[in-house]
């Protein structure tokens, strides 16, 4: 190691006492801030970043590196150290101290003291504490007085972009096949776009796979499959091309079981985690006519997929349906106020597929603004605290900073409902299956409007825009949901 009396260049450094195997510690013990302690090369508290202050020689100031907001500051008063006071870090800047180079006994090193002031570092009262005593004029008369400066590598530069994980959740049941199809043709341009975002590391973007079909007796070939994720696009593609549209029953599917194996599939602590649901039918178990297993999934604890869904939330995983129109709300009459409501509890929500050539768009829409929002509620966590029981004033809050959210943009592909809109809120508010299949209503009339009921489709594009006051509804529930509220 290599040790040089003053910091060469801002940084980050460990502080040596000359001659001695001690190293300034962060420690509020000994009714002081700083402590000499042996070398632990993989002790923070022991790392300080230094900076120089600007029109001033030989002044600097100092932050613990393993609490960037605990600047350098002091403590004085009469009953400490003789009234000397000594060095603390504290939650604010730090104050500028003068590194003061010295060379006497053909040894070079510094002292430290607040700019300006006359006494410097030392410690003299046998605990290891440092404090402040006045200056000595020799190494031998006051050793705890003399440092120097090791300098450390530079932390290695942030990632040019976030981490997302993206995890496909498929119905593979034999209506599905032109989707599958349409995704599997198009990975690569889906893949490609969404690290031309400019936001995403291409080599932290993975993809996952669930399948899912349905329970015998109404399917005895798949109930679920997970695939892991991977960042090999090759390899996802391989993965999709593997799989065969064929069978189901009753129409309710193994939604319940993909919910499971979404919640453990694997995901990047770190990443924006992103889960689309592409479907043309409900779980089982919310109120459809001749549902094989009306109480939901037989396997029941613990496949609720309306419990699972808080789970998701909990997890920060944004979870979105992909709805094949205009079949899932023209032949189930709750399967659409089910998956608004589910997927409101995580802040996703459903995007209709009016015909398979919007699937391309759809999926970037999705993973884009669904993106944005995650990364956009992480920063503002700190906020749920103050806003605990008031998600409303949190709403407004983040629409007024005007952040910019890359945005699902189509025309309105359902007709307004307050009935269905109260279903909705009925499953979004519900802790289980039961509980919300005993409070929703049918709706009467179809849920589409009448310039799609034959299979057309609005345009969808993907713009960024600044942040809607749904979206930023949205990123509300995403913070209060991450924070347990």
């Amino acid at each position: 190691m290599s040790y040089t009396p003053t910091p060469t260049a801002d940084g980050k450094y460990r502080i040596k006492v000359l001659d001695q195997d001690l190293y300034v510690q962060a420690e509020i013990v000994f009714n002081a801030g700083l402590k000499l302690c042996s070398l632990n090369q993989i002790e923070e508290k022991q790392k300080w970043i230094i900076k120089a202050v600007s029109g001033k020689s030989g002044v600097w100031t100092i932050t613990s590196a393993a609490d960037s907001t605990q600047g350098l500051t002091t403590y004085k008063g009469s009953d400490r150290y003789a009234g000397y006071g000594y060095p603390l870090p504290q939650a604010t800047t730090s104050l500028n101290w003068a590194i003061v180079e010295k060379h006497t006994d053909g040894k070079s090193y510094s002292k430290l003291k607040v700019d300006g002031e006359s006494y410097v570092w030392d410690s003299n009262w046998g605990d290891g504490a440092v404090n402040f005593y006045y200056e000595k004029t020799s190494v031998s008369a006051g050793p705890n007085q003399c440092y120097v400066f090791e300098k450390l590598p530079d932390d290695p530069p942030p990632p040019t972009g976030k981490a997302l994980d993206v995890l496909f959740v498929q119905d593979v049941t034999g209506s599905q096949g032109p989707y599958i199809q349409k995704a599997k043709d198009n990975i690569n341009t889906i893949c490609q776009t969404l690290i031309s975002s400019g936001k995403i590391a291409p080599d932290a973007l993975r993809f996952g796979l669930v399948i899912f079909r349905d329970h015998p007796p109404q399917d005895t070939t798949l109930i679920s499959k997970l695939y892991p994720f991977t960042n090999d696009v090759n390899s996802f593609f391989n993965n999709l091309n593997s799989l065969q549209a064929t069978g189901g029953g009753d129409g309710p599917e193994a939604q319940c079981d993909a919910f499971a194996d979404i919640l453990t599939a694997g995901w990047n602590d770190d990443a924006e985690k992103v889960a689309l649901l592409i479907t043309d039918s409900p779980p089982h178990g919310i109120g459809e006519d001749g549902d094989g297993f009306p109480n939901g999934c037989p396997l029941q604890h613990p496949n609720d997929p309306v419990k699972i869904g808080k789970q998701l939330a909990r997890k920060g995983i944004v979870l979105n349906v992909l709805a094949c129109e205009p079949t899932l709300s023209g032949y189930y009459k709750h399967a659409l106020d089910f998956y608004t409501g589910v997927t409101k509890k995580s802040g996703g929500q459903v995007y209709p597929l009016g015909d398979v050539q919007s699937v391309v768009n759809s999926i970037l829409a999705a993973s884009l603004e669904s993106f944005d929002l995650s990364a956009f509620a992480k920063s503002n966590i700190s906020k749920a605290q103050s806003f605990a029981n008031n998600e409303a004033d949190l709403t407004k809050v983040l629409h007024d900073t005007g952040a910019q959210i890359h945005s699902f943009v189509a025309d309105s592909y359902y007709e307004d409902s307050p009935e269905g809109d109260a279903n909705a809120q009925a499953w979004f508010e519900a802790e289980s299956l039961e509980e919300g299949r005993e409070k929703i209503k049918q709706v009467v009339g179809n849920r589409i409007k009448a310039a799609y009921r034959n299979g057309a489709a609005p345009q969808v594009k993907v713009q960024t825009q600044p942040i809607s006051l749904a979206q930023a509804q949205r990123a509300a529930r995403m913070v209060m949901a991450r924070s347990g509220y």
